[in-house]
């Protein structure tokens, strides 16, 4: 396999095929022959990328998930709507949400009791423009943050409040609301949410209008389940109401573009009227 980084951040380490061996199975078997070396390299640079290989379908991508991570869990606590890909157990579409919808740099699941600790992704259809996953080196974060600032969030921690309504679908067309209980907890039984909650350690309330509130306290950062370095894990930014309006600035200022242009107009006046209200 050949070995190499994408730009001088390090982020990510791309192996491709070498002698043509580019099969789903020379690279099975380059895993299983290699796994010690592979994940000690996962951890050290935070992230893989293997470009050249024939994964032509979900199930092939499946495969590769499953021989990496054994233990892979289907579970999902998060926010954005996502569906299981027919023909597998624990592969999600990337999202649901319209395709102007920018999702911020963020700790997967950061606000639950057992968060990931490896994330998988795979392009089964290559977009015709942008289609970017900016990755991020929390450690990196941690470390650049002002000492400062990072202490007054260390000694007091983050409260994570999500209100959400129930029963049935979510409107993609409504920015400040991604999913409705029933689908972040795959029921409708309550019992069974509380349950969820309680294992989870999330505190929770029933509102009068039928929706749920859910309550997050959890530490600003945590240390490297590996490395044991310091690492930024939150989502902090991520739940503010102004969060999609300042991602758009970002993204019109990579793009250039009439229509993220017209996008960061459009959030940040719904922001104002969300304000407002």
């Amino acid at each position: 396999m050949r070995e190499s980084f994408l730009n001088e951040q390090r982020l990510p380490l791309v192996i491709e095929p070498a002698n043509g061996k580019n099969t789903k199975s020379d690279l099975l078997d380059w895993m299983q022959q290699n796994r010690g070396a592979m994940m000690h390299k996962f951890y050290e640079t935070g992230a893989l990328l293997f470009r050249g290989f024939e994964i032509d379908k979900p199930q092939d991508f499946e495969g590769v998930v499953l021989q990496t991570a054994p233990q892979v869990e289907e579970g999902y606590y998060g926010t954005s709507p996502r569906n299981v890909v027919p023909g597998t157990k624990y592969v999600y579409t990337a999202s649901e949400l319209p395709g102007y919808y920018p999702i911020m740099q963020h700790c997967e699941m950061s606000y639950v009791k057992h968060p990931p600790v490896i994330l998988f992704f795979y392009c089964h259809v290559e977009p015709e423009y942008g289609g970017e996953t900016p990755l991020c080196n929390f450690r990196k974060v941690y470390r650049d943050i002002d000492p400062s600032v990072r202490e007054d969030f260390e000694k007091k921690g983050i409260i994570t409040v999500r209100n959400y309504s129930g029963l049935g679908k979510s409107s993609p067309l409504n920015l400040f609301e991604l999913k409705k209980w029933n689908e972040i907890f795959l029921t409708t039984d309550k019992a069974e949410v509380e349950r969820q909650c309680r294992e989870q350690e999330i505190e929770y309330e029933w509102l009068n209008n039928g929706g749920l509130r859910l309550v997050h306290r959890t530490p600003v950062a945590i240390d490297h389940p590996k490395t044991k370095e310091k690492t930024w894990f939150n989502h902090l930014q991520v739940f503010h109401p102004a969060a999609a309006a300042f991602e758009y600035d970002y993204i019109h200022a990579h793009q250039h573009r009439a229509k993220t242009f017209f996008w960061s107009l459009f959030l940040k006046t719904l922001v104002k009227i969300k304000s407002a209200t």
